[in-house]
């Protein structure tokens, strides 16, 4: 499901060239590979503290995220 829902969603296909790490970071998740998920992870968060209109989302966003992928 979240393969086909995410991974493989035309939304996602669209900008995973242009966004960097996207897709390690999506994929590692999908597999379970924790190690460059995080690796990634961090990458992404450097990139939202970044944008102007994201970056006050930024600590909400990455206590999501962990807590999703410690379950």
């Amino acid at each position: 499901m979240l393969k086909t829902q995410v991974i493989h969603s035309p939304d996602v296909l669209s900008v995973i060239r242009d966004i960097p790490h996207l897709k390690k970071y999506a994929e590692s998740f999908y597999n379970c590979e924790y190690r460059q998920f995080f690796e990634a992870f961090a990458e992404i968060l450097d990139a939202i503290g970044k944008d102007i209109y994201l970056k006050d989302h930024l600590g909400y966003y990455a206590k999501e995220m962990r807590l999703v992928a410690y379950k």
